[in-house]
């Protein structure tokens, strides 16, 4: 599939499926650290074809998801790079931060909904469950861990 199709296909389903759905917690939260001047980073363990625009979309500074492989602009179906799944995305954003030289991260915040972020949100300084599974809730509950219930 030539990269150019696969870009539209993408841009009327962000704007028609995804943005609709994005909490609007979530948007002020996202707007709350970009008025501390927080750098908003999205993760994600989808192809970043998906993530890139939708974090561009959300006003986040930039993106980390799978690598997804373009061979003659076309997509392969193979991935590349360091996964962004469980402790994946530590290593990501660990490397992410190592490439801002001119930046100091003195707190990390973190926002999830999966048991698969574990490890993401075991680094953070400040940990958020979003909408949590029974499992996470109780995680969450036995870290002191910040839960939260958002509703469109």
């Amino acid at each position: 599939m030539a990269t150019l199709t696969v870009e539209g296909w993408v841009r009327r389903f962000i704007h028609r499926d995804i943005m609709p759905r994005v909490y609007p917690a979530a948007r002020e939260r996202i707007e709350w650290h970009r008025a501390r001047g927080d750098k908003v980073m999205i993760i994600s363990a989808s192809g970043e074809h998906l993530v890139v625009p939708i974090a561009e979309k959300l006003g986040a500074c930039g993106a980390l998801a799978i690598g997804v492989e373009i061979v003659d602009e076309r997509y392969s179906g193979n991935t590349y790079g360091t996964m962004t799944y469980k402790e994946g995305k530590v290593t990501r954003l660990g490397d992410w931060k190592a490439l801002q030289q001119d930046e100091a991260f003195d707190r990390t915040w973190a926002y999830s909904d999966s048991m698969n972020d574990l490890p993401l949100l075991e680094q953070a300084d400040h940990a958020h469950v979003i909408n949590p599974d029974e499992q996470l809730h109780q995680e969450a509950l036995n870290r002191g861990w910040q839960v939260y219930h958002w509703a469109r």
